[in-house]
């Protein structure tokens, strides 16, 4: 197990075989909105007072980060956002603000540690609870945490690792299953002095 590990979780599969999943932090560095695209502008820190249409994302201190709602509402109507909430009676205006209200929200969560990046190591283990060497898999920038069931998703992407992870596992056993009954056949073909 890593250092750095900060949940430990059990996947059992359909076809019962057992996998660890370890989350641990992706260190990568990067804000939501410069990792990914679909996102409101983003002030770097700043002393100075919102401009028109700004919003205050988060504080720290003096220092503040503005989200340009009236600038994302533009965006959100011109690029066609959605979002949860989202009516079919709604107007494109309604509907774009609420995508960027839906965005703040969630670029808000991850300033407040609600969420944030992980990375996913999911291990095969044996039956004495032993972790099987070469059947592994890591997958980073992950999002997790508490905001809006994310830790859900973390593990519905863990669990298709696991599955991937199964599936090498058990081409590989057919593999050696069917060269062990080939060198078996030859054997006997051997000792019968066919070859």
């Amino acid at each position: 197990m890593r250092h750095d590990t900060y949940e430990t979780k059990e996947i059992i599969t359909p076809k019962g075989n057992t996998f660890k999943v370890e989350y641990f932090y992706d260190d990568m560095n990067e804000t939501p909105w410069g990792w990914s695209d679909g996102h409101g502008e983003v002030s770097g820190w700043t002393s100075q007072d919102k401009k028109p249409g700004e919003v205050i994302l988060c504080a720290d201190g003096r220092s503040k980060r503005f989200y340009d709602m009236q600038g994302a509402i533009k965006t959100a109507r011109v690029e066609g956002w959605s979002c949860e909430g989202v009516l079919p009676t709604d107007t494109k205006g309604q509907k774009a603000v609420k995508a960027a209200q839906n965005d703040f929200e969630y670029l808000k969560a991850w300033c407040s540690n609600d969420w944030w990046y992980c990375c996913l190591h999911v291990v095969m283990v044996g039956p004495e609870g032993v972790e099987i060497d070469d059947y592994d898999d890591y997958l980073s920038g992950i999002e997790d945490g508490y905001y809006r069931g994310m830790n859900d998703y973390s593990l519905e992407a863990a669990a298709e690792m696991a599955r991937e992870i199964e599936n090498r596992y058990l081409e590989d056993l057919n593999r050696e299953l069917i060269a062990e009954l080939h060198n078996v056949h030859n054997h006997a073909l051997y000792e019968m002095g066919i070859i």
